[in-house]
């Protein structure tokens, strides 16, 4: 499996901005601009927002508070959050029966 870490942006994204209030503009700048056809592509369409315009209104209605949770799970240990997520498609995998290593996977928020 390939395996493609887009969410690494949007966390250092995250801790970059100290402010709340800078939070979106560092979000909107190093997440979903660097990766917009790919979030627009496998994400933002699918859920309803085709526009970039939808896509930051909803951004700045969800704000940081939204995924405060998930950035105090992943915290300092990168590293560890990724070998779990690792582990956990690899035991659904498994009881899967699937065997090829040709799948590239996404992780975003």
């Amino acid at each position: 499996m390939k395996w493609h870490w887009v969410y690494r942006d949007f966390v250092l994204a995250s801790i970059k901005s100290q402010d709340p209030s800078e939070w979106f503009r560092e979000i909107h700048q190093s997440y979903i601009q660097a990766h917009e056809r790919l979030l627009n592509e496998i994400h933002f369409t699918p859920k309803g927002f085709p526009t970039k315009d939808e896509v930051q209104k909803r951004l700045e209605c969800l704000g940081y508070k939204r995924f405060e949770k998930l950035l105090n799970a992943i915290g300092n240990d990168v590293e560890g959050f990724e070998k779990r997520l690792i582990s956990i498609a690899n035991n659904l995998l498994g009881k899967l029966g699937y065997t090829g290593d040709d799948q590239d996977i996404y992780v975003i928020v």
